[in-house]
C-alpha cells in the first residue's frame, strides 16, 4: 500500500492531478479528461493556432511545433481549493517525458488557483506562493488586459480575476534560442469572454463512457498475453509513469510508452499479469496488481500496475518496479 500511495503522489506531482472540471467563474463538475479545442487562427500565418481551453477559460497562439501537453490534466479541488494547471511544450508526444520534479525542455505554463484571502498579485507572490529565486525583482505591468505583476527575470505574469490568481509564464531550461517563441505564446494569453466560453462548450467532446476496474485489469491481462501494445493503449492514460518502489518517479506520453511496449515485445518481452489480487482501496479510486517481466534480455522482475478511476473510468496510470 505504501509503494503504492507514493507512486500516484509520484505520478500526479509529474503530471497533474485528475479531478473537476470548471470554466472561469463557474463551479467545478465532474470530468475525466480536458477537452481543448485548437482552431486556425484567422489572423495569423498558417503555422499558427488558437488554442482554447474550456476548462480553464482562457486561449493564446501556439506556433509550430508547440502543442498541448500530453500531460495536462483538468482542473482540481484540493482541501475546497480550485487548482487549474496547463503546461505547452515544443517537444513532440515522443520526446515529451519528465520526472517528479518536471521536465527538461522549453515550455509555457498557465497556473490558476482560488484567491480567497482578495489578494493582490504583489501580496500573492510576497506570501511565498510563488517560487522565486534570489534576486527576482516585481514590476508592475499590464497583462491580459489586466492590472499584473512580472517577475523579472524570468517573465512570468501573475494577475488576478473574479476571485482567482492566474500565473502565466516561460521555462526554457537554459535555451535561449526558444526565448522569442515562448514569449511570443505568453504575450496572446487571453481569459475567454462569457460568449466564447459559451461557445467553446457546444464543441465539448462527450465524456467517455464509465468503465470498470474489472473491465481495465481482464483486458490488461489480455493485452499482455498477446503482446497486443495497441490494446494495452486503449486502457491507459494520456499521461503515464514508472516509478521504482519507495523511490522516484518518471512520466512519459502513452504514444512513447506504447512505442517501448512494442519495441520490448519484439525483444521477448513476456508479461504474466496476476488479477487477484487487487491491491489498494478501490472504493477511493485507486488500485494495483501484480506482474512479472521477463525475456527481454533485462532481470525478471515484479512490477505492480497502478490503476486509477476518475469520474467512473478506470484507466492503467503508471507501472511500479519493486524491490524484491
Amino acid at each position: 500500500m505504501r509503494a503504492i500511495a507514493l507512486a500516484a503522489v509520484l505520478l500526479l506531482a509529474a503530471c497533474g492531478s485528475a479531478g473537476s472540471v470548471a470554466a472561469r467563474g463557474a463551479s467545478p463538475s465532474a470530468s475525466p479528461a480536458r477537452q481543448p479545442a485548437t482552431l486556425p487562427s484567422a489572423s495569423a500565418a498558417p503555422t499558427l493556432r488558437t488554442f482554447i481551453d474550456r476548462d480553464m477559460g482562457f486561449k493564446l497562439d501556439l506556433p509550430d511545433p508547440w502543442r498541448p501537453s500530453s500531460c495536462n490534466e483538468p482542473p482540481r479541488t484540493d482541501g475546497g481549493i480550485y487548482i487549474g494547471r496547463a503546461d505547452f511544450v515544443v517537444v513532440d508526444e515522443l520526446h515529451e517525458t519528465g520526472t517528479d520534479v518536471g521536465h527538461q525542455y522549453a515550455s509555457v505554463g498557465v497556473t490558476v488557483t482560488d484567491n480567497k484571502g482578495g489578494l493582490s498579485p504583489r501580496q500573492w507572490i510576497e506570501m511565498g506562493k510563488i517560487g522565486t529565486t534570489a534576486g527576482t525583482a516585481l514590476q508592475d505591468v499590464r497583462f491580459a488586459g489586466r492590472a499584473a505583476v512580472q517577475l523579472v527575470p524570468g517573465g512570468t505574469y501573475v494577475f488576478a480575476d473574479t476571485g482567482r490568481m492566474w500565473a502565466v509564464g516561460t521555462d526554457l531550461h537554459a535555451d535561449p534560442s526558444l526565448k522569442s517563441a515562448a514569449d511570443a505564446v505568453t504575450a496572446s494569453f487571453g481569459l475567454l469572454t462569457d460568449d466564447e466560453l459559451a461557445a467553446a462548450r457546444l464543441g465539448a467532446t462527450p465524456s467517455p463512457a464509465p468503465r470498470g476496474l474489472d473491465d481495465v485489469v481482464n483486458g490488461l491481462a489480455a493485452g499482455f498475453a498477446r503482446k497486443d501494445a495497441d490494446a494495452l493503449a486503449t486502457f491507459m492514460s494520456d499521461c503515464f509513469g514508472n516509478a521504482l518502489e519507495n523511490a522516484g518517479a518518471t512520466f512519459v506520453t502513452r504514444a512513447k510508452e506504447v512505442a517501448d511496449l512494442r519495441t520490448a515485445f519484439a525483444s521477448g518481452l513476456t508479461v504474466a499479469v496476476a488479477v487477484k489480487p487487487v491491491k489498494g482501496d478501490a472504493s477511493l479510486g485507486s488500485a494495483a496488481i501484480g506482474s512479472a517481466w521477463s525475456g527481454d534480455g533485462q532481470p525478471a522482475r515484479s512490477i505492480d500496475l497502478s490503476l486509477r478511476e476518475d469520474a467512473g473510468r478506470w484507466r492503467w496510470v503508471a507501472t511500479i518496479r519493486l524491490q524484491h
